[in-house]
């Protein structure tokens, strides 16, 4: 990923801050930034490896009562001010929402969460996924030799995430997710079986 969690919620902050210079009355911006490596398997052959990656920032502004929305996945300031003007835009536009009442207000304190992030799952690279893949086929087809693998996946994603509002509620965070399955097969000769 090109930016850390820190730059993401920064950039929240800053939709947050055009939407009320553009007239917003309320307003929250969620980011998110994200990396998926998958390597499957298919009858015990790898069948396809890709790796993905995702960046945006969904932006809601609050006008009188109305609502409105938009969408960038262009993280620069100007593609940021046009999707602040189209939320702008669109809250002007729509029908007022007689039971909002505002966002909620800030608590005083959050518990601090630690240790969910691991370095060096952040450098891995998609060959790295592809060799987990091809430790986890070895290994399941040599606990039995007429076992194959028929459907296996190996995957992580990494992603940060970041939000802000008027109600100067701030988060960041850094998220890990790992997936591993393995399905097997037995095969047997079935020329045995026939009378």
């Amino acid at each position: 990923m090109r930016m850390d969690e820190k730059q993401l919620l920064e950039l929240c902050k800053l939709a947050v801050e055009m939407g009320v210079r553009e007239g917003a009355d309320a307003g929250e911006a969620q980011g998110r930034a994200s990396t998926e490596m998958q390597t499957n398997i298919e009858l015990g052959q790898i069948s396809s490896v890709s790796e993905t990656s995702g960046t945006g920032i969904a932006i809601r502004l609050y006008v009188n009562q109305r609502v409105g929305c938009a969408f960038t996945n262009i993280l620069e300031r100007d593609a940021i001010r046009e999707a602040v003007r189209m939320a702008i835009t669109g809250a002007r536009a729509s029908t007022e929402d007689p039971d909002w009442v505002g966002l909620p207000r800030r608590p005083t304190s959050y518990p601090d969460v630690r240790g969910l992030w691991d370095n060096s799952m952040s450098e891995a690279r998609a060959d790295d996924i592809v060799n987990r893949m091809v430790d986890l086929l070895c290994r399941s087809e040599s606990a039995e030799q007429k076992l194959i693998a028929a459907m296996s996946e190996c995957g992580m994603s990494m992603s940060i995430s970041a939000y802000a509002n008027t109600e100067d509620i701030t988060s960041n965070r850094r998220i890990h997710d790992v997936i591993c399955s393995v399905t097997c097969q037995w095969w047997y000769d079935a020329w045995h079986y026939i009378v």
